[in-house]
């Protein structure tokens, strides 16, 4: 099974003891942050619905490409993936 690096936003750090990135193992985006949730509940309920798919102003980025919602979850991983969670910024 691939493990790959979840990266955070500094929000996010203290709910993770306050690291930056985390790893999470899965075949698949969905699975990660099936993972995810068992291993840092704290952190993945500030950013997933209980579905495992993100809160509305979140987006994931695979690798630096921000994935769309179409099929996010079964969207393939590969050992030493990086999945990043990126806050969007309202206002202007």
């Amino acid at each position: 099974m691939p493990t790959v690096v979840v990266t955070l936003p500094a929000p996010l750090h203290r709910a993770a003891g306050g690291r930056g990135e985390i790893s999470a193992d899965g075949e698949t985006v969905g699975a990660a942050l099936a993972s995810l949730r068992v291993a840092h509940p704290a952190v993945t309920r500030l950013f997933l619905k209980e579905s495992n798919e993100p809160r509305g102003a979140v987006r994931l980025s695979l690798n630096g490409t921000v994935l769309g919602p179409a099929g996010l979850l079964e969207t393939p991983l590969k050992a030493g993936d990086r999945l990043a969670v990126v806050l969007m910024m309202a206002g202007g």
